[in-house]
């Protein structure tokens, strides 16, 4: 079974799990959430950081409308919008030797990523209970509150689709412009021969997973935190996946030039001097084509209840009986 397949089949069981498991306690609820958005892959690696590089935080958004079933569950389907950054010159220290090759290759990046997906969550608190109201008014006797707990832990998983486009800054000398790197085609995919691999897709499945806390903070709105990481099914991201193409295969100098920057003696971004320390030959590793690219969400929502919290029961409770 592939790794999509994986995703696929664990996402629909996480989801088919919690809503199998719901009650009839069921509402909606709408909101936002500001984020700031990590990404990992070649230019900013797992394996250098314990946590997120705060030189690659950028900012993100996101819109959601969520559906309450039971004490635990939600099914939310979100919008979202992430900025992703990387660059060679900013994570790989020429003076380490296992930061050379990285240094040496002088590449970036940045993607702006739209996201739609839907996730099921599951409250480790139940996050609502049933109370009677007493009162002395006929109208509000016998009525049912649905009064959520002040907070709760929860996980999540989902699946949903990304829409992405990497582009990175040319050198001077071809106009200095952010242009997008799909269409040149860096590792050879635009040229159509059958020793590079075809054009990747800009359209890509992904699937968030992470953990948050909620907070009621009174009858209609809660607040939470939140951090997912999104799993993708591609190595580009950041346009780096494979090994140099032979240079005279591309189909411009621009392609050249975005494909090969390891002669370039100033960081296209910042303009700043840098050492060549390693040239990159046709055919010499690019990237890592073993672990695809992936980007991390953590930030701060609100969700809005809407609807009628009372309810009748179907008994009144305060009724005498009758024999």
């Amino acid at each position: 079974m592939s790794a999509y397949s994986r995703n696929v089949v664990f996402t629909l069981v996480f989801i088919g799990f919690i809503i199998s498991n719901s009650t009839a306690q069921n509402y909606w609820s709408i909101g936002g959430q500001v984020n700031v958005a990590n990404y990992f892959g070649e230019m900013n690696p797992w394996t250098q950081y314990v946590g997120a590089d705060p030189k690659f935080t950028r900012p993100s958004f996101m819109i959601h409308a969520t559906r309450k079933f039971g004490r635990r569950i939600h099914v939310r389907a979100n919008l979202g919008w992430a900025l992703l950054r990387g660059d060679d010159f900013v994570s790989a220290a020429v003076f380490k030797p296992e930061h050379q090759p990285r240094y040496a290759r002088n590449l970036h990046f940045r993607n702006n990523v739209k996201e739609l997906a839907v996730t099921g969550i599951f409250d480790i608190f139940p996050s609502s209970r049933r109370t009677v109201v007493r009162t002395k008014s006929p109208r509000a006797r016998g009525r049912m509150i649905r009064e959520r707990v002040r907070w709760t832990p929860y996980v999540f998983a989902g699946v949903g689709l990304i829409l992405h486009n990497p582009r990175a800054k040319a050198p001077e000398s071809l106009g200095g412009d952010w242009v997008a790197l799909q269409p040149l085609g860096t590792e050879g995919q635009q040229t159509g021969l059958p020793q590079y691999n075809a054009p990747y897709k800009l359209v890509q499945p992904v699937f968030p997973v992470g953990i948050g806390v909620r907070w009621k903070l009174n009858q209609r709105i809660d607040i939470g935190v939140e951090m997912g990481l999104r799993l993708t099914l591609t190595d580009y991201l950041d346009d780096v996946g494979g090994n140099y193409p032979v240079s005279t295969d591309l189909q411009s100098d621009l392609a050249r030039a975005m494909s090969n920057r390891t002669q370039e003696t100033t960081s296209a971004v910042f303009g700043t001097e840098r050492a060549i320390v390693i040239r990159a030959f046709d055919g010499d590793v690019r990237g890592n084509s073993n672990e695809n690219d992936t980007y991390l969400i953590t930030g701060f929502h609100v969700y809005y209840i809407l609807g009628n919290f009372f309810r009748r029961p179907r008994f009144d409770l305060n009724r005498r009986r009758r024999f």
